[in-house]
């Protein structure tokens, strides 16, 4: 695969599709260099639409934002067309719901806004004062197949799985994802030493910029510890009281330096799903990093990229209102357990089990499959082209190679 080839990202896409009414405020959220802002400024270069960039880490941006309201109140009176302002990592700003309210509600039938960030910009829903109403929010993902692949947006998840083909190229592409990451710079460089550097200086700019400045973590070196233990942590049940005893600190302190961990978008949770099954006893949520290049376990990272590949379709449909989706892992007392369930609309849909090779239905597949009634399952393998469907007791169980599956999603 040439590393010089641009890719579109599936999110210009739902933008031109999905964003409607187009004076809502566009909201970018997602992990450090995902390609927020430079997807952010080439969306609106490729429309034609002029626009002024103001970073809150830029110490002259931040003065200027905080007097958007003067500025724009200058303006007015001179009726300058209407364009977009790119304001991204504002939300570093204890009071940025205050200033993003006051302008959208004085100036939504003037200017556009779009706001990007490495935290959650979502989180303000659970507090008071909430811009609810006044803003669509997408989510940046790492590149998927289906991606690269431009694969098309507004399939529901029941349409996507109905798998017929897949392009060939999408081997390679897996290829290269599951040894680079999606993230576009290591994606694109397809260089060893390339992505070594990278990784450690991602590490070093989350620790010492997003840790230090948006929350009041004093102990930066413990988080940091506990950063660089997370990839041995993939694909079993995690237990923050296993890793308060690893790491000799409170298990509040724990707690709160997952929660932040999570908010700024290095890991995401999937939960165990109980409802309707008999003696599931598990309530520990698995845990998938949005890098994954760093996890040396071949298995785990095999079941990190399927899992990052589920949350991206379901997140994004969810965000286009298109599905109503979560993603679950199943496992009960007795230690049988199946990688992810689908559900959609409270139903459960489909399982999917994540094998480096093994070509037989797994027996727990079949089992919460028969619990759950689910029709048909799939067991996802890294071996290269295959595709074979079992039947038993009138249930389906698809052994499939992961780029035929991956080329089908977003």
């Amino acid at each position: 695969m040439s590393s010089t080839r641009i890719f579109e990202r599936n999110l210009a896409r739902a933008l031109d599709e999905f964003h409607l009414p187009e004076d809502k405020m566009i909201f970018i959220t997602g992990s450090r260099q995902s390609g927020k802002t430079t997807f952010s400024k080439q969306y609106l270069i490729n429309h034609n639409i002029s626009f002024e960039y103001l970073n809150w880490d830029n110490y002259v941006d931040r003065r200027r934002i905080g007097n958007l309201h003067e500025e724009f109140a200058i303006e007015d009176k001179m009726s300058p067309a209407p364009q977009y302002y790119i304001l991204d990592e504002i939300h570093k700003y204890p009071k940025w719901k205050n200033i993003l309210k006051g302008l959208y509600d004085k100036y939504a039938n003037k200017y556009r806004f779009l706001i990007t960030g490495s935290g959650r910009l979502d989180l303000f829903r659970k507090g008071g004062d909430s811009l609810q109403g006044r803003y669509f929010l997408y989510n940046m993902f790492p590149f998927s197949v289906g991606e690269i692949l431009k694969n098309k947006i507004g399939k529901t998840i029941v349409d996507l799985l109905k798998i017929e083909d897949h392009q060939p190229q999408s081997r390679e592409i897996f290829e290269v994802l599951f040894q680079f990451s999606g993230y576009p710079e290591p994606f694109l460089a397809q260089n060893k030493a390339h992505l070594n550097r990278w990784r450690r200086l991602r590490i070093e700019r989350f620790i010492n910029e997003d840790i230090r400045d948006t929350t009041r973590i004093a102990d930066i070196l413990g988080v940091e510890q506990l950063v660089r233990m997370l990839d041995t942590k993939i694909g079993s049940p995690f237990s923050a009281n296993s890793l308060r005893e690893d790491m000799n600190v409170s298990y509040n302190t724990i707690k709160n330096w997952l929660k932040h961990l999570k908010a700024l978008f290095f890991f995401f949770e999937i939960k165990p799903y109980s409802k309707n099954v008999i003696k599931v006893l598990k309530k520990e949520p698995k845990i998938y990093l949005f890098e994954y290049s760093s996890i040396k376990d071949e298995s785990n990272r095999f079941e990190n990229i399927i899992a990052l590949h589920l949350y991206k379709l379901i997140t994004l449909n969810n965000d286009l209102g298109i599905s109503n989706g979560e993603l679950f892992y199943i496992r009960d007392k007795n230690g049988k357990e199946v990688d992810f369930l689908i559900v959609e609309d409270e139903i459960p849909i489909t399982l999917i089990e994540c094998k480096m090779s093994d070509l037989n239905p797994s027996s727990q597949l079949i089992k919460f499959a028969n619990s759950l009634n689910i029709k048909r399952s799939y067991q996802v393998v890294f071996i290269n082209n295959i595709y074979k469907i079992h039947k038993i007791n009138g249930r389906e169980f698809v052994i499939i190679s992961a780029e035929i599956l991956l080329s089908k999603l977003i």
